[in-house]
């Protein structure tokens, strides 16, 4: 979760970083991308339920700094950890997934999310 998420202008988010729990993020960069790349279904809190496939670097090295302002972190991330650091970097940078879909792929994840919002709707009724 990336603080513009919430209204907040912090230059943070928070991510679960495998081995590691909850991760306040605080002044990430991403220094360098793999050359290899991963397509994968993608979401995000502000789209609930809104799923498509998002190409993005399989691994990258971030630096970023803890809560405490001086532990500097500097590493390479991978699967899951590295596809989330780069997600909640992008909204940091104004960016949101949706950017990566075309059209095409947008109004079939839209179509997709519709349906399962109706199907929400009926079980809870």
């Amino acid at each position: 979760l990336a603080s513009p998420q919430i209204g907040n202008s912090y230059n943070m988010f928070v991510m679960n970083l495998h081995g590691s729990g909850d991760v306040g993020v605080y002044n990430p960069k991403i220094l360098e991308f793999s050359e290899d790349t991963v397509n994968m279904e993608e979401g995000c809190l502000t789209f609930p339920l809104l799923y498509f496939m998002v190409n993005r670097p399989a691994k990258c090295k971030v630096s970023y700094t803890l809560y405490d302002g001086k532990t500097q972190v500097e590493d390479w991330l991978d699967g899951i950890d590295a596809r989330c650091f780069q997600h909640e970097y992008e909204h940091l940078q104004g960016k949101l997934y949706l950017e990566h879909a075309s059209e095409l792929k947008f109004q079939r994840a839209m179509k997709k999310r519709d349906k399962y919002f109706k199907e929400i709707q009926r079980a809870t009724r």
